[in-house]
């Protein structure tokens, strides 16, 4: 049976990069063919599994507010953590903000320089 926390570990698997978008999209075809929802939240799943099927479409895709969206719509909430090498960073008194660009996240603590980690954080998901 597919249920809200099956997909949401899918979602999660696949913006972790532990799972293809290929693969999440031949996940999803099959959890459609098979049927068998979780009671009470059959629309919602067919409407979440709908849209990951169709990723691979030009017009469609997934991004990452699409995936943030269809997290948020199964009950569940997208975090991002960010965690440094003691040696990779100096201790600063400056604010740190951080924004995801593709696959890296860029922490800026200056106007005129920046911190690029590259795949180097875990992202969870929380009920």
């Amino acid at each position: 049976m597919t249920s809200r926390q099956i997909i949401a570990k899918h979602l999660l698997a696949y913006m972790q990069h532990k799972l293809s978008l290929i693969e999440l999209i031949g996940w999803a075809e099959d959890a459609i063919m098979e049927g068998g929802f979780e009671p009470g939240h059959e629309e919602t799943l067919r409407n979440a599994l709908g849209k990951l099927g169709a990723a691979d479409a030009d017009s469609f895709g997934l991004l990452w507010e699409d995936c943030q969206q269809l997290i948020q719509s199964l009950g569940y909430e997208v975090k991002v953590e960010a965690a440094l090498a003691a040696s990779s960073i100096r201790t600063t008194s400056h604010a740190l903000g951080f924004t995801l660009l593709s696959n890296r996240l860029r922490l800026k603590y200056s106007t005129t320089s920046s911190l690029v980690i590259p795949d180097n954080f875990s992202l969870n998901f929380c009920r």
